[in-house]
């Protein structure tokens, strides 16, 4: 494969990969942005977090292969010995060569014309920061993966909708995820937040929002990104998820988004519907009524995300995916928060004993 003379005309981007034990996701996705059909120069810089699975490997050796080691396409490796994302995002663009920047994370696989399309939104001057429209793979053909993809790529999971309305729609937004953006406004709102886990993509973005950028999303092209394949990892990202968007909260209260709060309503609901239903008070009965309500449209929601192919054990596989990612991120909201309030108790002893 023959890297495309770059056009003077046409400014360089660099695409950031934030990467930790990504061995077998790598290959594909360093052959799509080889086969990217961006006229202009392209940098792909990977941050990796001390892989110990082969990644760094493949990608030095991809790094001196055909199309990467012309003018036109550069790939380079760079540590991230902190092995987190706004770590590895604030290495990376503090490397770049170009003034856009594109995020890409490893575990994924993106279309031909996924940097043009995004680039030409920021210098056509539409956005400051663009996203994608985000969906979801298996990881492997197993039923519980296909299950867990199609549950979390759906709007009841997502609580929101980029779907396309038309040709190279442009949807304002306050939290595009995945975004491009030129360099200087990366560093006018001083990068990723460190102190983050996880979430640093929305506090990016509503930074960017606040500070008077336009953020939007590109629903024209999407990112294909790898879900989980069990139910298990699942709550341990969505716990992660619900974790980090408390904290970050606690630094931005006014980013709260109306749909962040519906998990945890549902998590407060659910436990003090198994109080009722352990005191035995009359109140369960009706409790139990909006519960089962809750669980049928679960039910109707694998339903129709299953869409007769996986059968009645898919459509359960769905729906106990779905309640997976609700109470998953409600409880690790609720972590959060406490978490938060106790670490700052904490601290005013800590004070208090000091002086």
């Amino acid at each position: 494969m023959n890297a495309p003379t770059p056009k003077r005309s046409v400014p360089g981007v660099t695409t950031v990969i934030p990467c930790r034990n990504e061995a077998p996701y790598l290959p594909r996705l360093l052959a799509d942005l080889a086969a990217q059909d961006y006229e202009g120069q392209l940098e792909v810089i990977v941050a990796d977090g001390t892989s110990e699975d082969g990644s760094a490997q493949i990608i030095d050796a991809a790094a001196v292969s055909i199309p990467w080691s012309s003018s036109a396409r550069v790939l380079r490796r760079i540590p991230n010995p902190d092995r987190t994302i706004p770590c590895a995002m604030n290495r990376g663009v503090s490397a770049a060569s170009h003034g856009f920047i594109v995020r890409v994370d490893a575990h994924a696989t993106v279309p031909p014309d996924y940097v043009r399309k995004l680039t030409e939104v920021i210098v056509r001057g539409e956005l400051h920061v663009v996203g994608p429209r985000k969906e979801f793979l298996p990881p492997s053909n197993s039923l519980v993966a296909r299950c867990i993809a199609r549950a979390v790529s759906s709007r009841v999971a997502r609580g929101k909708t980029e779907l396309p309305q038309r040709a190279s729609f442009i949807r304002p937004v306050i939290h595009a995820g995945l975004s491009c953006y030129a360099r200087s406004t990366f560093l006018s709102v001083g990068g990723f937040d460190e102190t983050l886990r996880s979430n640093e993509d929305f506090d990016f973005d509503y930074r960017c929002h606040k500070k008077g950028y336009r953020v939007g999303v590109r629903t024209d092209i999407v990112f294909y990104s790898f879900s989980k394949s069990s139910l298990i990892d699942l709550a341990r990202q969505r716990l992660r998820y619900g974790f980090w968007r408390s904290q970050s909260l606690m630094q931005r209260p006014a980013s709260l988004q109306p749909r962040q709060i519906a998990p945890v309503i549902l998590v407060w609901y659910l436990g003090a519907w198994i109080g009722a239903l352990i005191a035995g008070g009359q109140i369960a009965v009706p409790m139990s009524i909006v519960v089962g309500g809750y669980a049928l449209v679960l039910i109707g929601a694998g339903g129709v995300l299953g869409n007769r192919e996986l059968g009645i054990r898919g459509v359960v596989l769905i729906a106990a995916a779905l309640f997976v990612v609700h109470v998953a991120w409600g409880l690790g909201f609720l972590a959060g928060g406490v978490s938060r309030v106790l670490g700052s108790l904490r601290s005013i002893g800590d004070n208090a004993t000091s002086n």
